[in-house]
């Protein structure tokens, strides 16, 4: 047992070693802080629109208001399940942290909609309504972000401080990812078993599996993948992938043109009308297309590479560059 014990904390003393904890740290904090960040920023335009004139406005800049409302936290919230699931950590390690980020999180918005006087029920009742959505979104997230990490063999890690291989995909993590989805479902039918499966829910569902998608492109488009040297913290290079972003944008705009549609009166609809639903839904995917590459921008900056376990490139620091030009030639 003293030598069992041995192994498993010389494995975790060897992967926190190995491990540049600047950009560790920065990085981390980044993707947690986020959300924060743009529920802030969504209780702002709450607190703004509440003191503007009770005018109803035309329905696409309704929707452009709702996007500027609701988008930031959305987004914010995907990248910070999805990215987490890219993680070269434990299943059950990486399930809690995106319950406890997401649950402090959930207690800032629920904090300010009191103090902004715009929920007129109790903290149990507000919670009771939140928390059942976000936890289907984070889930559909977390498939979509382990489909791409399994399929892909792609792990997110920081910037490391000497070379050394992702872990490949066994059988024993496959059976953690067992237990992880079994402990989700115990964890439902729990807290909440009561709750009435309405459609949000399955709105919810079909938004996280498209933003985990949308997540994904991004990722790709702007984390570098692992290569010859890494040039340490912050990391500059290479180049952003523009076409991914482009076609993520694409595919937002259609996904908003989609959702005003399904919630538009068609009585009232006109060519200019619906010119105007096409500019709300470019503007609404343009906001989620940039909060999502803020977030991952800052990871870039970082220093953290998207790594495969198999791949020949290595990502080094810069102060072992030159042995490792020394030993590669």
């Amino acid at each position: 047992m003293t030598s069992f014990a041995n192994r498993v904390i010389s494995r975790w003393t060897e992967d926190f070693e190995c491990i540049d904890a600047k950009s560790f740290l920065h990085g981390m904090a980044g993707i947690s802080l986020f959300p924060a960040i743009c529920i802030v920023f969504s209780s702002i335009v709450i607190a703004l629109l509440e003191s503007s004139s009770p005018s109803r406005p035309p329905f696409a800049l309704m929707f452009v208001i709702t996007g500027l409302v609701y988008i930031p936290s959305f987004a914010s919230v995907s990248l910070l399940a999805f990215l987490t699931y890219l993680l070269p950590e434990r299943f059950l390690l990486k399930s809690l942290y995106v319950a406890v980020t997401v649950a402090l999180n959930l207690e800032l918005l629920i904090i300010l909609l009191w103090l902004l006087g715009s929920v007129p029920f109790s903290h149990s009742e507000v919670w009771a309504a939140i928390a059942p959505p976000i936890f289907v979104l984070c889930f559909s997230v977390s498939t979509v972000a382990t489909a791409f990490q399994w399929f892909r063999s792609h792990t997110l890690r920081p910037n490391m401080l000497f070379v050394k291989r992702t872990r490949p995909i066994s059988i024993g993590i496959s059976l953690e990812l067992v237990l992880t989805v079994a402990l989700a479902c115990v964890a439902w039918k729990l807290f909440f078993g009561s709750h009435e499966i309405s459609p949000l829910i399955f709105i919810l569902a079909a938004a996280g599996f498209v933003s985990g998608l949308a997540a994904a492109s991004m990722t790709y488009a702007v984390i570098p993948t692992n290569y010859h040297v890494q040039v340490g913290f912050p990391c500059i290079d290479p180049a952003i992938k523009y076409r991914p972003v482009i076609i993520t944008w694409a595919i937002a705009a259609i996904g908003n043109l989609v959702l005003m549609a399904s919630t538009a009166d068609f009585a009232t609809w006109s060519i200019g009308g619906f010119l105007a639903w096409i500019v709300a839904s470019i503007f609404n995917a343009a906001v989620m297309v940039a909060l999502l590459g803020t977030g991952l921008y800052w990871l870039r900056r970082c220093g953290w590479t998207l790594e495969r376990p198999h791949s020949k490139d290595l990502k080094v620091s810069p102060s072992d560059a030159n042995l490792l030009d020394g030993q590669l030639t």
